[in-house]
């Protein structure tokens, strides 16, 4: 079954629109559609594998990156590529030492954060 983007920003302005009193006519940008969308993905991963986890590989891979660029794409890509990187690094630590995956993703994103941060200047110098 394929529903159209359409059909589904008709449906959720219907919605919305029923329930701050507005006309049928009332449309969603997409940009409260993709808020939406984001909320919702966010939620459910918050269910299914913890608030710890998501908001650590959402938010310390972004600051890390942010502290090498202000490029908006190459932000994004080192964002990916560090959590990435952290992920991985934390999975085999946890398989050694038999640790809980979300706690470990946790420590070892802010101890990587904490040693860019402090050995940025020197990385960015050679």
């Amino acid at each position: 079954l394929i529903i159209s983007s359409t059909s589904i920003t008709y449906w959720i302005s219907e919605i919305f629109g029923k329930t701050i009193n507005l006309s049928r006519s009332f449309k969603i940008s997409i940009n409260a559609y993709s808020f939406f969308l984001l909320s919702v993905i966010l939620i459910q991963s918050f269910k299914i594998v913890g608030v710890i986890l998501v908001l650590s590989l959402a938010v310390v891979p972004a600051m890390i990156a942010k502290l090498f660029t202000n490029k908006l794409k190459v932000l994004f890509y080192l964002s990916v590529l560090f959590g990435f990187i952290n992920s991985t690094i934390s999975f085999f630590v946890s398989m050694i030492w038999d640790l809980s995956l979300a706690g470990t993703v946790a420590f070892v994103n802010l101890l990587v954060l904490i040693m860019i941060y402090f050995l940025k200047d020197k990385l960015l110098k050679r």
